[in-house]
């Protein structure tokens, strides 16, 4: 007996189509198949499209690292659009 594992795309026509090679051949098999829709990857937002607890987890994070922002110089003067 041989176990398979696969996760495949039903396309829009709601039909699964795959072809699995066997190390068997002429003689019968018996085929298990179970369905069920993969979890999703995609973590939920919010109305801003942040993932949900986000700044929760992230915020404080590099607290320890010593990093410090350096003087930002001056800035040029630039011309004035009209």
């Amino acid at each position: 007996m041989v176990n398979f594992k696969l996760q495949m795309h039903v396309g829009k026509d709601k039909v699964l189509r795959f072809e699995l090679p066997l190390d068997v051949g002429d003689t019968d098999v018996v085929v298990d198949v179970v369905v069920q829709t993969a979890p999703t990857t995609e973590p939920e937002t919010d109305a801003l499209g942040w993932p949900i607890g986000f700044f929760e987890r992230t915020y404080g994070s590099m607290a320890d690292t010593g990093l410090e922002r350096p003087p930002q110089g001056e800035f040029e003067v630039r011309y004035e659009i009209e």
